[in-house]
Order: C-alpha cells, then structure tokens, then sequence
C-alpha cells in the first residue's frame, strides 16, 4: 500500500496537479483500480453507481471513480423538502372546479403521500393519482353537464319565440311584397281597390307584429323566471352544503362540521407539523341556568358564549360546538405560552362579564380540559384525553383548566 501511495504522489507531481483530497483519491483509485487491487471503497462506489436512475448516469462522466464525482450527481437529485413543499401544494392543483365530492378522497391521497414522499414515483401511487385525477375531471364534467342543461332550456325558450316572431315577420313581408307588386302592375282603377287591401294588410301586420311582442314578453318574463329558480336553487345547493355543517342556535361548526375540519388540521399536523391543542369547555352548573330561567335563557347563553369564543379565537384555529353546553376548539400554537395565554383571556372574558337575557344579569363560568395533539398517536386519543381532563377540571371545583400536564389555570 506505501508503494501504491508513493506511486500516487509522484503521478499528481508528473501531471503537475495539487496534493488536493480530490486530486489524491482520484489517482489513487484509479491505480488500484488499474493494479485489480481490492478495495472496498471501488466495490461500495460501483455498486451505488448501479442502483443510480439512468437519468442519473446519463450525466455521470464516464470514468468516475471517486465519490467526488458522484457527489455531483447526487447534488441534482430533489431534496425531500422539495418534495414536501410540492406535497403541500399538491391537494390545491388537485381541487375539484366544481363538483366538491371527491375532496376528502384526494386528502387522503396527501396524506398517505406526505407520510412516505417515495411514494411520489411508485407506480402504484402514481396510479392512484391518475384515477383521483380521472374521478375529480369526470364529475366535474357531469356537474357542468348538468348545469349547461338548464343554460340550453333557457336558450331553446328563446330560440322559440324569436324564431315564431321572425316567421310571422317574414309571411307578412311576403305579403306586403306580393300586393306592392299588384299596385305596380295594375291599371288606375284597380288601385283604389288595391288600396284597401294594403291597408288591411298594414292593419294586420301591425296585428301580429303586436301579438308578436305580447308573446315575446311573456317569454322573456318565463325566460327571467326560469333563471331565478337556477340563481335561487344554486343558493339553495350553497346554503345546504354549509348548513349541514353548521349548529343553527350558535352559528358554530356542528359535530359534523367539526369532523371535516379536524381532518384538515390532522392532514397539516402530518405533512407540516403544525402543532395545534384540543381545547373542551363545558359550562358550568348550566343545568341550574335552563331550570331558573328557562330554555330560552339557556339558548341565549349558548348563543352569546360562542360569540365570545369565536371573538377570541384566530380565523385560522377551529371553534364548534361539540353537544349542549360543550364546546370544542383546535387551536394552533408554537409553544405553551401562547396556548396558555389563549385559554386565559377566554376565562378572563367570560369571568368578567355577565350574560345579559331580557332584565337578567346571569353569571357564567367554564371548566375546559387542554391536550396537545403532539403527545398522542392520533388525534382521536387527544380528543378523548381533553375530555377526560375537562371532567377532572368539573369534579375539581369547576372554573378552571385542566392541561394534560397537569398545569391548573
């Protein structure tokens, strides 16, 4: 090995090249490799050089042997944050333009792509994008397909009328034309007689012409209602679509609304890391509210409870009301001050204030149980542990926070 090394600095100073790291492997390998020496190093590099893409070994230089060359290969290949970001990106280019069913199977192809980004180039997977990809198209084409009809009734409708009036038009024209010829052709006493039947020709071209624009209008007014019902049943689709997830007493996500959205901030957590908390609060004592003053009252409270917390709570975070007196929200954080600082203020809020319902001053307090989704398997557990907690925080006098630290606020 000394002789192959002494060997290797007389070639860099014969070829007039540096004792560089680079310079020296190179011309080291490359007499180990001319000598057939064994070397572990040549067997590694070979190897990696076979398992590379042949894009990859089209651009290698068609002598490497060290790993210095092939470090230049490697700096081409896309970082996995690259792909990550591209991931993050991909549900948006994937969104549906106007059929929306397919969305939650399209998130669930993202994230089953962010927890293995090599999935990116499996053919399977790619299969299963093409597919997606085909669904998302193909409803959205029956969708417009099913709009453009109501679009063609209003066109046909008009298309009617206006062909009815232009035929009606063009007969008396024709007619006009024909009794303007006979008065040309005809001798000085026929005109008189001419002239009578013109003008009742006049009278009745007037007559259709009339008609005509009475029909007209009436189908304008059946065009005009016709696209008031599309406008109206279009509000209609939008309005359901977004009161099926809404709780009508607060104004909240319902459960189910709150079900989808969690599906959301999982996919974020998972692909992104977006740490977020599941906050529950539970009004106190809220049955002996409903029995002093009534339902009504009680609604009112609910009512004005979500207010405030919706007031309090980013755009970005998630607030629903999970079932009568409780509530849940899915608050994103960066560390515990800024989670602690939130459910703060909403106690503070709601302990200064009193709940106002006709000449009735009611006060109000909660219980709130806080787990952070980090900490758990999946966010099922942290939804259930942010229960169980809450309940801790009621059976333990009620009016405070329970954190899944055991912090007490």
């Amino acid at each position: 090995m000394r002789t192959l090394e002494k060997e290797v600095l007389k070639q860099l100073v014969d070829n007039n090249l540096q004792s560089l790291p680079q310079n020296y492997t190179r011309a080291f390998y490359q007499l180990a490799k001319d000598k057939s020496m064994d070397i572990d190093e040549l067997v590694y590099l070979e190897r990696f050089v076979t398992n590379l893409d042949k894009s990859e070994k089209d651009i290698l230089p068609e002598d490497i042997i060290t790993y210095y060359e092939l470090a230049e290969v490697l700096n081409y290949r896309i970082k996995k944050s690259e792909i990550t970001r591209f991931i993050k990106h991909l549900s948006f280019l994937m969104r549906p333009s106007v059929d929306n069913t397919i969305t939650y199977e399209i998130e669930k192809l993202i994230l089953e792509l962010s927890k293995d980004p090599t999935n990116l180039i499996k053919d399977k997977f790619i299969n299963k994008l093409i597919s997606a990809s085909d669904k998302r198209v193909s409803k959205d084409r029956v969708a417009l397909k099913n709009k453009s009809k109501d679009i063609k009734t209003i066109t046909d409708l008009m298309i009617t009328y206006f062909d009815k009036a232009l035929q009606d038009s063009q007969n008396v024209d024709r007619d006009v034309m024909d009794i303007n010829e006979k008065i040309k052709d005809s001798d000085d006493q026929d005109i008189v007689k001419l002239k009578g039947e013109f003008e009742k020709l006049i009278d009745s071209f007037h007559n259709v012409l009339n008609k005509n624009q009475e029909d007209l209008k009436k189908g304008q007014a059946q065009c005009q209602k016709l696209q008031e019902k599309i406008e109206m049943l279009e509000k209609n689709i939008l309005e359901i679509q977004k009161d099926k997830d809404i709780d009508f007493l607060t104004g909240l996500l319902n459960r189910r609304g709150f079900n989808t959205e969690i599906q959301k901030v999982e996919n974020e957590y998972e692909i992104f890391g977006n740490n977020y908390a599941v906050v529950f609060f539970d009004l106190d004592h809220f049955k002996d509210v409903n029995d002093n003053y009534g339902h009504e009252c009680g609604d009112v409270i609910l009512s004005t409870f979500a207010k405030l917390l919706k007031q309090l709570t980013r755009v970005e975070d998630i607030v629903a009301r999970y079932g009568g007196e409780e509530f849940i929200a899915l608050i994103h954080y960066e560390d515990n001050e800024e989670l602690e600082k939130y459910v703060t203020r909403v106690k503070y809020m709601v302990n200064k204030n009193r709940f106002k319902y006709k000449d009735l001053r009611v006060k109000i307090t909660f219980s709130a149980g806080v787990a952070l989704r980090e900490k758990y398997e999946n966010y099922d557990d942290a939804i259930n542990t942010a229960d169980s907690i809450l309940y801790k925080a009621k059976s333990g006098g009620r009016n405070r926070i329970f954190f899944d630290d055991e912090t007490i606020l």
